[in-house]
C-alpha cells in the first residue's frame, strides 16, 4: 500500500516497533520543516492514514507508528498507561534521531497526543488534534456507538464494518462504506484483541481537562459536523480550555482524514508551516482565539459560565444536527420538525429572556446570542425559534393578564405547543400601525374575527396563533390567541419562496372565527402594545441578521483557508483577505451594538428607535457580507453545498421583515429631530 514511506522496526528496551517514515523532500534554498508525527485511533494501523500523508506537504517528514499490540507491532508483556506510552514514543523519537517533532493525534491517539504535548513539553513543536476530546470528562456519544467500539470486530470483520460503518463514523461513511472497509481493511495488519484491550485500558479513567490550560503549543483542533464518536461540542470545549488554539470544523466524520484528506492536509500544511507572528492570541484567561470564529472581540465573554454552557450546547446542535441536514430541507421547502423541535426543547431555551412563568430567565443577552447562533447555521431555524418564543410568546408575556400567562407560556416554553404571529396582511404590510383590514366584531361573550393574514411563519402546524385585528367598537388594535383547529380558521403554505425556504409561511384567511373574551390578550388595547412586541423582536431580528452575516464569514473563511489557486491557499491573497476583513468587520460592529442594545433591554431602557436604529443597522451590514462571502467563493459560492448561497437567498427576507430598513429609519428619524416624517 505504501506509496510514500520507508517502513522499519524499531527496538525500545523489550518493545518492538512498527514504524514508517516518509522523508522529506527539501527545494534547493528552503529550509527544513520540523518533522510530523502521527499518533492513530484506537485499534487503527498506521496504514489507515497514508491518503492524507500522500497529501501532505512532501518537505515534511513524516512518523508514524503502531502502538503496542495493534498492525505489526507485538503486544506488550502487561497492560500500560498513557504517560508509559508517551515515554515510549519519546524513546523512540530519541531514537530515530529527532529532537522535536509536530504532533497529530486522532481520536484515541489525540489522547496521547495532549498527554505527551503537557508532560513532553520540549519534544513538541505544535499540536494538532483530530476528532478527539477530553477523555472521561467528555461529551460522550450515544450508547449505541460506544457499544461498538468496545472490541475489535470492525477491524476483523469487514462484512460488519460495512453494516455499521455509517452509524460509527459519519460523514462519507453513510454514503461510501466500500471506501472505509478498503481503508481499515486492505493491508490490514489488525494484530491481537489484546492490544486493542491494551489501548482500552491504557486511557480508562484518564482526562486531559486539568492540564489543558496549561499547554502552551499552538493548537489546531480539526472536527468534523457529522461526528458520531465525537460529538463536535468536544472539540468547542478544548477550544476554550486550550490557551493559544483554534478551531477549524470540517463537514464530515470521524475518520476525516481518510476520506476528506485533500480538503485538509493543506489545512494542517498551512498550520505547520505558519510563522509564530501570524497567530493572534487573545487573553490568556478566555482561552479563545479569533482566528477562526466570528466573536472576534469575545462578546461570548459578557455572559456568565452558565450562559456560556447554554450557549456551547446550542451551537453543538445546530452544528451536528442541523447543519448537515438543513440543505436537503430548504430545497424541499421543508420543515424537520421531528428533529429541530425536540432538539430545542431538550436545551431548554424557549422564552430564554422572560421570568416566571416556566421560562428560563436567562437574560436579554443570552436570549439575543442564542438567536445569533441559531442564525449562524441558519436563519429559517432562527426565524422558526423567533416567531415562536419572541413574537408569539412575548406577545402572551407583554400583553396577556396574569391568568393568560400561566395557561399557556409554560406549555409554550416547553416546546409542547407552538406559537405564531398574524400582523402582516396581503394588502397590508408596513402600514400596520393604522391600516389593518382585519376585523374583531364582539358578540356577547365572543369575538368574530374576519380577514386574511399573509406571511405567517409557523402556522401551518402552530398550535396557537396570535392575530392582531382592528375592534369595530373603537377601531383600536386587539390581539386574540386562536387555537389551531377553529372553525373557520385555514392557513394555506406558501410556496416557491426563494428565502427563508424551510420556513413554515403561510397566508390565513378568517371567516367568522369565533373565539371567548378570554382568548382576548387582555392588556393590548391599541397599536402601541403591538408595538411593545415588536419594539423587543426587532432586537432579536438585529441579532438573527448579525448570525447570519457571521455564518457566511466563516463559511467564506474555512473556504478561503483550504481553497488553492495558483499553488496556495486564496487566503493568502490579498484581496481575499479585505473581503474577509471587510465581513468580519461588519459582523464585530453588528455584535457589539446588539450587545449594547440588550444591555438597554436589560435594564428597561430600550425604546422603539433603539431597536429599529438596530435592526436597519445590522441587516444592511448582513447584506454586504453575505454578498462579499459569496464573491469570495466564486462560482462555488452559488452551490447549495458551500451554505453561503443559502445565507445570502436568506438574507432577502431578513433584511424586510419586522419592518424595512425605510420603515426603522423613519422611526429612528422621528425619534433625533423630533418630527414625523411618516405619511
Amino acid at each position: 500500500m505504501f506509496m510514500t514511506a520507508e517502513v522499519r522496526t524499531v527496538t525500545i528496551g523489550r518493545q518492538r516497533l512498527r514504524v514508517a517514515i516518509r522523508p522529506a523532500r527539501n527545494e534547493p534554498g528552503r529550509p527544513p520543516r520540523v518533522p510530523f508525527l502521527l499518533v492513530n485511533g484506537i485499534g487503527a494501523h498506521l496504514d489507515l492514514l497514508e491518503p492524507f500523508v500522500a497529501a501532505l506537504d512532501p518537505a515534511v517528514e513524516v512518523i508514524r507508528f503502531d502502538p503496542p499490540g495493534i498492525g505489526g507491532s507485538p503486544p506488550p508483556g502487561r497492560p500500560y498507561w498513557i504517560s508509559g506510552l508517551c515515554r515510549l514514543i519519546a524513546r523512540m523519537l530519541s531514537e530515530l534521531g529527532y529532537d522535536q517533532v509536530d504532533v497529530l493525534g486522532i481520536s484515541w491517539g489525540g489522547g496521547i497526543a495532549q498527554h505527551f504535548a503537557a508532560f513532553q513539553r520540549a519534544r513538541c513543536r505544535r499540536l494538532v488534534l483530530v476528532a478527539t476530546a477530553t477523555g472521561t470528562m467528555m461529551l460522550p456519544a450515544r450508547p449505541s456507538v460506544l457499544a461498538h467500539l468496545l472490541t475489535p470486530r470492525r477491524y476483523l470483520d469487514r462484512e460488519y464494518l460495512q453494516r455499521v460503518a455509517g452509524n460509527i463514523y459519519g460523514g462519507l461513511a453513510r454514503i461510501d462504506t466500500e471506501e472505509i472497509a478498503a481503508a481499515m481493511h486492505d493491508s490490514n495488519r489488525a494484530g491481537l484483541s489484546r492490544g486493542y484491550l491494551y489501548q482500552l485500558a491504557a486511557s480508562a479513567g484518564w482526562t486531559s481537562v486539568p492540564f489543558l490550560p496549561l499547554l502552551r503549543q499552538h493548537t489546531l483542533i480539526l472536527a468534523g459536523d457529522d461526528d458520531p464518536i465525537i460529538p463536535l461540542a468536544n472539540a468547542r470545549l478544548m477550544n476554550l480550555l486550550i490557551p493559544n488554539a483554534r478551531l477549524h470544523v470540517y463537514h464530515g466524520g470521524h475518520l476525516g482524514l481518510v476520506t476528506e484528506a485533500a480538503e485538509l492536509a493543506p489545512v494542517v500544511d498551512a498550520f505547520l508551516a505558519a510563522p509564530l507572528s501570524s497567530w493572534r492570541l487573545v487573553m490568556a484567561s478566555s482561552g479563545r482565539t479569533a482566528l477562526t470564529d466570528g466573536d472576534f472581540y469575545l462578546i461570548e465573554q459578557m455572559l456568565d459560565p452558565a450562559g456560556r454552557r447554554l450557549l456551547l450546547r446550542v451551537r453543538e446542535f445546530m452544528e451536528k444536527s442541523v447543519q448537515p441536514v438543513i440543505n436537503h430541507y430548504w430545497t424541499r421547502e421543508e420543515f424537520p420538525y421531528d428533529l429541530v423541535v425536540p432538539g430545542l426543547r431538550e436545551l431548554g431555551i424557549a422564552g430564554q429572556a422572560y421570568s416566571g412563568y416556566g421560562c428560563p430567565g436567562g437574560g436579554n443577552l443570552l436570549d439575543g446570542m442564542i438567536a445569533m447562533e441559531l442564525a449562524r447555521v441558519d436563519s429559517s431555524i432562527a426565524t422558526f425559534f423567533g416567531v415562536h418564543s419572541g413574537l408569539a410568546m412575548g406577545s402572551i408575556y407583554l400583553c396577556g393578564s396574569e391568568e393568560q400567562k400561566q395557561r399557556w407560556l409554560p406549555e409554550m416554553a416547553r416546546l409542547e405547543k407552538i406559537g405564531a404571529f398574524g400582523l402582516t396582511e396581503p394588502e397590508v404590510g408596513s402600514g400596520a400601525a393604522g391600516g389593518l383590514t382585519t376585523t374583531a366584531r364582539r358578540d356577547g361573550d365572543e369575538w368574530v374575527l374576519d380577514g386574511q393574514k399573509k406571511w405567517i411563519g409557523n402556522a401551518t402546524f402552530a398550535d396557537y396563533v396570535v392575530i392582531w385585528a382592528r375592534s369595530l367598537e373603537d377601531q383600536q388594535v386587539k390581539g386574540f390567541v386562536v387555537p389551531a383547529g377553529t372553525p373557520g380558521f385555514a392557513a394555506a403554505k406558501m410556496r416557491d419562496k426563494i428565502a427563508l425556504r424551510v420556513v413554515q409561511n403561510a397566508t390565513i384567511t378568517l371567516d367568522g372565527v369565533r373565539v371567548p373574551e378570554s382568548h382576548r390578550l387582555q392588556l393590548a388595547n391599541s397599536f402601541r402594545d403591538t408595538a411593545a412586541v415588536l419594539r423587543m423582536t426587532r432586537a432579536g431580528v438585529a441579532w438573527m441578521a448579525t448570525g447570519c452575516a457571521r455564518g457566511a464569514y466563516e463559511h467564506a473563511l474555512a473556504y478561503a483557508r483550504q481553497r488553492q489557486q495558483f499553488g496556495r491557499p486564496i487566503a493568502g491573497f490579498q484581496l481575499v483577505q479585505d473581503l474577509l476583513v471587510r465581513m468580519l468587520a461588519n459582523v464585530t460592529s453588528s455584535a457589539c451594538l446588539c450587545a449594547r442594545l440588550s444591555a438597554l433591554q436589560q435594564d428597561g431602557l430600550a425604546e422603539d428607535h433603539h431597536s429599529a436604529l438596530a435592526k436597519a443597522f445590522c441587516t444592511v451590514r448582513m447584506r454586504e457580507a453575505v454578498g462579499w462571502a459569496r464573491e469570495l467563493l466564486g462560482g462555488n459560492g452559488i452551490l447549495l453545498e458551500n451554505h453561503v448561497g443559502r445565507f445570502v437567498a436568506d438574507s432577502e427576507a431578513i433584511y424586510s421583515y419586522e419592518g424595512t430598513r425605510e420603515i426603522n429609519t423613519l422611526i429612528v428619524g422621528r425619534a433625533i429631530t423630533g418630527t414625523s416624517a411618516f405619511v
